[in-house]
């Protein structure tokens, strides 16, 4: 009895010392003693950037294919989406530059077997375009922060910022994978209005109204102070509802420079705003001005 205990042991001895090894996984990058917490939370906004890049990958010849390339490319840490396209060779990858770089992504489909090329940036760079929309019904900081995510978090979308002082989100967008229709309703269903304000590849526009102006020179003075911001390409004015119209690069400039110049031309008699755009024009406005007062 005694010795088949002492086998019954040896086996369960044996058994338990060959068990597989528990499973390592990554964890979240850890900041060393002494980092501040500016510093750390700099890092954590960084790292919600997201990034596009599109391979040419050959070799390709089926479904099957196309299907061990995108789940080969899933695998790697840093990865929100990725899309390949057997027809065209093509394999499109949206991911976070600070968990993972493109040489890796790059390394992985050769990995799995077929020939990988980064397109180069400004072919992929031409395909992204830049809108703005005036949102209304923001509050605080937490829900700018929350429509930030919501866009952040769409297929297509590498970047977005919501500014609630003016009221705006500028999102870089793939025209090719969302629309900014669907950008608009992603701002809808998370409990606010959205109103497109600009929408282009190379050039923005936005329309603004100053109130205060009073005369035809207050309305050159505020021309010139703005034609003379760099990447503002041009600017209509329409002194009825006095309203400026500009045409401008986004890379260089912005509404934020927009308002802050006119508002400081008349040492505070003009404040500016967003005019809305479409939808009827002055009589918009109009509506806009009665609800406002």
């Amino acid at each position: 009895m005694a010795t088949k205990f002492l086998a019954l042991a040896c086996i369960r001895s044996d058994s338990y010392g060959h068990l597989s090894p528990r499973p390592h996984y990554p964890s979240m990058p850890k900041y060393p003693k002494g980092v501040s917490s500016e510093e750390t939370s700099a890092a954590a906004e960084s790292s919600k950037a997201k990034k596009v890049a599109v391979f040419s990958v050959v070799g390709m010849t089926c479904s099957a294919c196309a299907g061990s390339v995108e789940k080969a490319i899933k695998r790697l840490p840093g990865i929100h989406e990725a899309a390949v396209d057997v027809l065209n060779n093509k394999a499109q990858v949206l991911f976070y530059p600070t968990f993972v770089n493109e040489e890796r992504i790059r390394e992985t489909i050769e990995d799995v077997g077929f020939e990988a090329t980064l397109i180069e940036d400004e072919a992929s760079e031409k395909s992204i375009q830049v809108c703005r929309i005036r949102i209304t019904g923001m509050t605080c900081t937490s829900c700018s922060s929350a429509i930030e995510e919501a866009l952040q978090a769409i297929h297509g979308v590498p970047n977005a910022q919501v500014a609630l002082a003016t009221e705006e989100a500028e999102i870089h967008y793939d025209p090719n994978i969302v629309s900014y229709n669907q950008l608009m309703e992603t701002i809808e269903h998370t409990g606010f209005e959205a109103l497109l304000i600009s929408t282009g590849e190379d050039m923005s526009k936005i329309h603004l109204q100053v109130d205060g102006i009073r005369t035809d020179h207050s309305m050159r003075m505020i021309e010139n102070s703005l034609q003379a911001l760099p990447g503002v390409q041009g600017i209509n004015m329409d002194p009825q509802v006095k309203k400026f119209s500009l045409s401008y690069k986004s890379d260089m400039t912005g509404p934020r420079n927009f308002i802050r110049v006119i508002e400081s031309t008349g040492s505070g008699r003009f404040k500016a705003r967003i005019f809305p755009e479409g939808g009827g024009g002055r009589e918009s406005f109009k509506q806009e001005e009665i609800k406002q007062y």
